[in-house]
């Protein structure tokens, strides 16, 4: 919840949320379809993700969340802030999550 109004501006910004349905349009229903996605992570996880060599400049978020919202199957999700676009971070995010899903997580409800 610490990066929840850097999360807000992020998808404020009509070309990030483009091709993903969601409340864009509606600030209230925008906040509390993120602060629900952001607190329930089904166990899965929800993480920000922050440049290496600029700590304080919130990129994006990345999850695993059950595909559909309904799972089984898990799927990867993120969205980065457009400044971030091109530099890899989301393919750098990626590796451990991938490896919590596989080695943390293991049996998990929505992974059987």
């Amino acid at each position: 919840m610490a990066d929840f109004d850097a999360c807000l501006a992020m998808d404020r910004d009509p070309e990030v949320t483009k091709f993903i349905p969601g409340p864009w349009d509606d600030p209230s229903r925008h906040e509390a379809f993120l602060k629900d996605r952001i607190e329930t992570s089904l166990g899965l996880g929800y993480w920000s993700i922050f440049p290496k060599a600029q700590p304080d400049q919130f990129a994006g978020w990345i999850l695993l969340i059950p595909y559909d919202d309904v799972g089984p199957e898990i799927e990867i999700g993120w969205r980065l802030c457009r400044s971030t676009w091109g530099k890899g971070f989301a393919a750098e995010a990626i590796r451990p999550i991938v490896e919590h899903a596989f080695h943390t997580l293991g049996p998990h409800p929505y992974c059987r």
